[in-house]
């Protein structure tokens, strides 16, 4: 079951809920992720509790995608909200497969989305805007220190495996690089997510990437040992 199929979601260990529980009381903490260094970054977000919380995103400021309510039923959307207003509905629809919705009243429509394609279990993302602009990732590559494999990737034994930094460059459909996507899975097994994008990447477009990715992770740490437990 994905993290995203509930409003609560339980921490992955004690030790996890102990952090989150520290870093959440004291008021001087500083940011788990530095984005500052960063000056061609337009996204960037991060795990916090039953949340994505959206620390930059264009031009819209600070963030978050939520589920719209205490009681969410499976496949209902979830809603990005930034500088105080509803931006988009996010519908997943499998791994690494997110549609882009409005919202609002009336019948929601589809403005985008995120569809995954793999390589021998690598994936990568095709990102659709509402106007049929076209953008596709590389591969994920591993940039933190070596480890086992070197993409994000199904191939995956134990969910060490995915721990670490990935970095996949985005093209538009000439081929031509216009920005990239990173995603860091750290040794407590939380997330963060940056990325630097054009302009036709919308808020709703960028959000829904980083959902894909999370929900792939999902996927992955599913389906490989996890060491905790040892099943």
């Amino acid at each position: 079951m994905s993290r995203w199929s509930r409003v609560i979601r339980p921490c992955r260990t004690g030790v996890l809920l102990l952090v989150a529980h520290l870093v959440s009381t004291s008021a001087a903490a500083a940011p788990l992720w530095d984005i500052s260094s960063n000056a061609d970054q337009t996204f960037a977000a991060h795990d916090e509790h039953a949340r994505l919380a959206i620390d930059r995103v264009q031009r819209e400021g600070a963030g978050e995608i939520v589920a719209p309510g205490w009681l969410r039923p499976p496949g209902a959307p979830l809603e990005l909200r930034a500088g105080g207003r509803r931006l988009a509905a996010l519908r997943p629809i499998g791994p690494g497969a997110v549609q882009v919705q409005t919202t609002g009243g009336g019948q929601p429509r589809a403005i985008g989305d995120v569809e995954p394609r793999w390589e021998n279990g690598a994936i990568r993302l095709v990102l659709r805007a509402a106007d049929g602009e076209r953008f596709e990732t590389g591969l994920f590559e591993r940039v933190s220190a070596a480890g086992a494999p070197e993409h994000l990737s199904r191939a995956a034994e134990t969910i060490l495996d995915v721990r670490g930094t990935y970095r996949a460059i985005l093209s538009d459909p000439r081929g031509t690089p216009v920005g990239w996507l990173r995603v860091e899975v750290d040794s407590w097994g939380a997330r963060s997510h940056a990325g630097a994008l054009p302009e036709a990447v919308t808020p709703g477009l960028a959000a829904a990437a980083a959902l894909a990715l999370d929900s792939e992770i999902d996927w992955i740490e599913t389906h490989s040992l996890d060491v905790y437990r040892g099943s």
